[in-house]
């Protein structure tokens, strides 16, 4: 069983196509989905799990049922800012939702935000912060920080395995007050 991440696949939305043209050069939204659905079961078998941190569907929940229904593993949603309609129709669909999660993988721990966070729990020894919500783009004045990964749709084109996620990360050693090291 393996472990993937991604964020801000927004299946069904139509603007999606004009603000993300150089991720999404697709001729319609339909084309858009499918090249997402046919993407994600090539990478994910259904004994596997996703981490989706935000913003998955959008607008049509025709769409959002049928990608649902048919894209493979066991799903966990992290809420974006897209996803906290009042009567949310696809909780089914996942084994649970939230805004946040902290997750023990491999040693490693692994902060997940729809969010990019500045300072994150255990992040000063080396916990990892994966978000979306930027769409692969960084803000003016936002500053890289060791160990925090966008790993949103438009960044990638694809699902991050966590194995992968772990070969990025920057082994941290931090001196305290004392002047050991831990």
């Amino acid at each position: 069983m393996s472990k993937f991440v991604t964020s801000d696949t927004h299946i069904g939305h139509i603007n999606i196509l004009k603000y993300c043209p150089r991720t999404r050069p697709f001729a319609s939204v339909a084309d858009m989905n499918d090249f997402i659905l046919k993407t994600w079961n090539q990478q994910v078998s259904p004994d596997d799990e996703v981490y989706h941190l935000g913003d998955i569907f959008m607008s049509d929940r025709v769409a959002g049922i049928h990608f649902l229904e048919n894209a493979n593993g066991k799903k966990y949603l992290i809420r974006g800012n897209h996803d906290r309609y009042k009567n949310f129709p696809y909780e089914n669909y996942f084994e649970w939702i939230r805004d946040y999660y902290e997750l023990g993988y491999r040693k490693n721990k692994i902060v997940m935000c729809h969010y990019p966070i500045e300072y994150w729990n255990m992040g000063q020894y080396g916990m990892i912060h994966l978000h979306g919500h930027l769409h692969g783009d960084k803000p003016e004045g936002m500053h890289d920080k060791a160990n925090r990964f966008d790993v949103g749709w438009d960044a990638h084109n694809r699902l991050i395995p966590l194995d992968e996620i772990l070969e990025w990360k920057v082994d941290i050693k931090h001196n305290h007050h004392d002047g050991s090291v831990r």
